[in-house]
């Protein structure tokens, strides 16, 4: 990494960096974000590929379960639930 120059998103501004400059500390902690990335992006890839499994399954589960006798429940979309007990009115 010696010489290299990055670019390093600090305090939500792009910083370009020569690498050269940086104390040993400081490209350890380079080394440590590049990591924590590295494990954010696969970890996406498989929460996706989790997400698109599930809907398989749900559509499997489907062609299994009884086309009639069966009842459609919908939320309604207008409550809103807290589940802090700070927030909740004692009677």
């Amino acid at each position: 990494m010696e010489g290299e120059k990055i670019i390093i998103t600090v305090d939500n501004e792009q910083r370009e960096y020569d690498t050269s400059t940086f104390s040993d500390a400081a490209i350890q902690k380079v080394n440590e974000l590049k990591l924590a990335n590295n494990v954010i992006q696969t970890r996406s890839v498989e929460f996706g590929l989790l997400q698109l499994g599930r809907q398989v399954l749900e559509g499997q589960l489907n062609q299994h379960l009884p086309k009639t006798g069966f009842t459609v429940v919908q939320q309604d979309d207008s409550k809103v639930e807290s589940n802090t007990s700070d927030t909740k009115e004692e009677s």
